[in-house]
């Protein structure tokens, strides 16, 4: 298995506000682990819950700050 490495994005750092623009955030930090594999499938929902996990925590200490 590929170790994906969890780092910071550009989707981190824009403001982002509306359930659509989170869930894009998502969806296009999910294809960035999907590129660091060398585009294999079937870790799909590994990716997709990493991202959902790093926007969220973005969203979070945004808040917070």
């Amino acid at each position: 298995m590929t170790e994906i490495r969890s780092v910071t994005s550009n989707t981190e750092r824009k403001p982002v506000r509306s359930p659509l623009e989170i869930k894009e955030a998502v969806r296009r930090r999910a294809y960035e682990f999907y590129e660091q594999r060398g585009y294999v499938d079937g870790h799909d929902l590994e990716g997709w819950l990493l991202a959902e996990e790093e926007v969220n925590r973005g969203l979070r200490q945004r808040t917070a700050a």
